[in-house]
């Protein structure tokens, strides 16, 4: 979000090879009013667009992301990211780690959207406009090298969760790096969702060098590429490209098995050959919360590769079993042994989200006695919403709504011009929003 990508065409440069949907254009380019804002400063560029400071009505500062037709080459690319965009606002605000579209709008040459702005890297929420620079993953990382291993930990299991939000909807990232995961009250979040798009969609090969599969970006397991590598980074203080390259800092370190343990999730989720790695952010969420249990996701791994090995072996000998009935009946019992080994790791893998979900409660019923109702209630909500058959979260919020007293907001009446059939309310502002007929 706030650096130019190496991939796109600079001023003066040439665009990636194959890659037609971007044109060349002068910076600064000139910003259209954006109703309601005004804009303050430019504080970052990519290669559709601008990144503003922005003060809306009310005084509260924004980040606004104008990205411009003059851009594209044709309509087609500009109305796809456009779509995008509009697809992942509304999911936006389901998830703490991504950020939050706060609104989106379009005119002849451009669109634009409204987002939550990252914290300032000195500062944290206390914003002096001339001086701002958002804090990002990238800046930590020139500020501090490699992160405690806790941190990237933590930073791990909450994108995972944002990710797993994000694929859920049938939408994948496609440009997840150091610099488009920002701070926002000390919270990580995936930014810069201005690539977002379906799954399932061609689009331009998009990315950024690095962090970008050998199979080219788009899917799932890209995204899970992508996020390994920026774990690699934070966790070893190395250069992507140095990747598998361990950091020598872990030698000898107290907590050098739980480094060597969080390595081996990086190594799977950065597997060549996507067969290899994780299915699924919800997969790779799983082996970080077993580590975050105290257990071995290494052994787990072994255990499926013996499996997989015993597996074929067993396939093998059921074709020749005439001639080696033992040899069989033993490969057999092998497995089974294997299988019974993988069931109790994964029992364990569950208990260990069981613990993250209670984790989850509790920080809500800390809310609650911090007399912060109305984020205890939003917190039980957004885990209701990620598994609606969470019975916990349920419970605890019908416990909230029916036994605690808070103050609720005051809406006045509500009027339209129109005869109104059918009324949904927005989760974030409690906005009516009528259906058109």
């Amino acid at each position: 979000m706030f650096e130019r990508p190496v991939e796109r065409q600079m001023p003066g440069g040439s665009a990636p090879p194959g890659d037609n949907s971007f044109k060349p254009f002068p910076f600064p380019f000139p910003p259209p009013p954006l109703p309601d804002y005004e804009l303050l400063r430019r504080i970052g560029h990519g290669s559709y667009g601008d990144v503003w400071l922005a003060r809306s009505a009310t005084g509260a500062y924004r980040a606004a992301k104008i990205v411009y037709r003059a851009t594209f080459a044709s309509n087609r690319p500009f109305d796809r990211e456009f779509e995008g965009i509009r697809r992942f606002e509304p999911i936006s605000r389901l998830h703490d780690s991504q950020v939050d579209i706060l609104h989106v709008g379009r005119n002849d040459g451009s669109f634009y959207y409204i987002m939550e702005l990252a914290d300032d890297r000195s500062t944290g929420r206390q914003i002096d406009a001339a001086q701002y620079s958002p804090r990002t993953l990238r800046s930590e990382i020139a500020r501090r090298g490699n992160l405690p291993w806790d941190e990237c930990l933590q930073i791990g299991l909450s994108l995972t969760m944002a990710l797993e939000n994000l694929h859920a909807h049938g939408l994948v990232h496609r440009d997840i790096k150091p610099s488009n995961i920002i701070f926002v009250n000390g919270v990580p979040k995936l930014a810069d969702i201005g690539l977002v798009t379906q799954a399932d969609e061609t689009v331009s090969f998009a990315g950024t060098e690095g962090y970008i599969p050998p199979e080219g970006p788009g899917t799932v397991a890209a995204d899970l590429y992508s996020l390994g590598k920026v774990l690699y980074e934070i966790s070893t203080g190395k250069d992507r490209q140095d990747f598998p390259e361990p950091a020598t800092q872990w030698d000898g370190m107290p907590n050098e098995p739980a480094w060597r343990e969080f390595h081996e999730v990086l190594l799977k989720a950065c597997e060549p050959h996507v067969i290899m790695r994780y299915k699924s952010a919800h997969e790779m969420r799983a082996d970080l919360a077993l580590l975050q249990s105290g257990k071995s996701v290494k052994r787990v791994h072994l255990l499926e590769k013996r499996l997989t090995r015993l597996t074929r072996i067993g396939c093998i000998v059921g074709v020749i079993s005439v001639l080696t009935t033992v040899g069989y009946f033993y490969q057999q019992q092998q497995i089974r042994q294997v299988q019974r080994l993988v069931q109790k790791e994964t029992r364990e893998r569950e208990r260990a989200e069981d613990a993250l979900l209670k984790l989850q409660i509790q920080k809500a019923d800390e809310l609650f006695r911090a007399d912060d109702s109305s984020a205890g209630l939003a917190s039980l909500a957004r885990l209701l919403r990620h598994d609606p058959s969470n019975r916990l979260a349920a419970q605890r919020l019908f416990s909230a709504l029916s036994r605690r007293t808070f103050a609720l907001p005051v809406v006045g009446p509500i009027k339209h011009d129109r005869e109104i059939l059918y009324t949904q309310f927005s989760p974030d502002v409690g906005t009516p929003v009528p259906d058109d007929p």
